[in-house]
């Protein structure tokens, strides 16, 4: 894992210290070698990442982990020329935690990662943040207001965030998130599904590099209301965003039946799906291509992505997590980071 200086340093925070992301970070990172790969700051805590390291790093991991800048100072984890630098922000012990089962103390360490996570990049230390899984209820247990990161970070960064999942030439994003299904058509209106488009529009145009996107927006009710036999959501909210939409110049088209959008001949004929509930958009990637899936918020002035899945509050420290959305995680966010300038 050789010094590289021409690829900007990504933050990646240790999320929950219960669950798989101390082993996915590690594992994963042995993946990074040469003179392309980029820098890293892991920010968790010592004891638990040190745990992670001699149970789960190999060779390469483990060289990195012996050379690189351990520190509380988020200013020395910024200026170390290390290639691996390891930013600690609470005293966990790794003997206190309990595998799959995070309390107000390992919420509020998470918290106080992605605090620190978030001040590398606003500093411009760091190009890009990956986040390994979190708790939501042990973020809630310990005083964290937000349902989650992509929340957070539109708070933090006063924008609108849109969470986009990415396996390939794959994605699809949820026009509403982490809320029951009983308060989805109250929450999707006209203006969230206009809004998202857009941004949806013109963010893989900026960072993707797709000059034109196509754009497709699943229906909320069956067949997609049925001409208003089956719901009218589609008719009064979604149709009315999609036209405002091409008005101004994006291409979208739908609503469409979800449960026939993404058949293999279907997903060729579009760049993006937006879809009205969390599963409609979360389903077909995690089906079809799980280990190779990244989360990547849209939106934002700045570079998150994270790997597609929970905590794994069933296999935490067991050794049988799998790196490899992690990896596209990290991948994705230094391709979208880009060089250093």
């Amino acid at each position: 894992m050789a010094r590289n200086n021409s690829r900007k340093r990504l933050a990646i925070t240790m999320g929950d210290p219960c669950g798989t992301g101390p082993e996915i970070i590690v594992k994963a990172l042995e993946s990074f070698k040469g003179k392309d790969a980029p820098s890293f700051v892991i920010v968790g805590d010592e004891e638990v990442l040190a745990e992670a390291a001699k149970r789960y790093g190999g060779p390469a991991f483990k060289e990195a982990w012996k050379k690189a800048e351990h520190t509380e100072s988020v200013d020395i984890a910024a200026e170390s020329s290390s290639r691996l630098a390891v930013l600690f922000k609470s005293n966990l012990k790794f003997t206190d935690i309990i595998a799959g089962r995070p309390g107000a103390g390992e919420g509020k360490a998470a918290a106080a990662y992605l605090f620190a996570g978030l001040g590398l990049l606003q500093s411009g230390s760091c190009g890009g943040l990956v986040t390994a899984p979190v708790s939501k209820a042990g973020l809630k247990a310990g005083g964290f207001k937000y349902p989650g990161h992509t929340d957070w970070l539109g708070s933090m960064t006063g924008v609108k965030p849109v969470m986009m999942m990415a396996a390939g030439n794959l994605r699809t994003v949820p026009l509403t998130v982490h809320i029951p299904l009983s308060e989805v058509p109250a929450a999707l209106t006209t203006g969230l599904v206009h809004e998202t488009i857009m941004i949806v529009w013109r963010e893989l145009q900026q960072k993707f590099g797709i000059k034109k996107p196509r754009l497709v927006v699943a229906g909320m009710n069956p067949h997609a209301g049925e001409g208003g036999l089956l719901g009218d959501d589609e008719e009064e909210v979604i149709t009315p965003a999609i036209e405002k939409a091409r008005n101004e110049g994006a291409t979208v088209t739908g609503p469409y039946p979800a449960d026939t959008l993404f058949t293999a001949a279907r997903r060729k004929t579009f760049d993006a799906a937006l879809c009205p509930t969390h599963d409609q958009a979360m389903l077909p990637v995690k089906t079809l291509s799980a280990t190779k899936a990244v989360n990547v918020t849209l939106g934002l002035p700045l570079v998150r992505t994270s790997p597609a899945h929970g905590t794994g509050p069933d296999i935490a420290w067991q050794g049988r997590a799998d790196p490899r959305s992690m990896e596209q995680a990290i991948k994705t966010a230094a391709r979208l980071a880009g060089p250093m300038e």
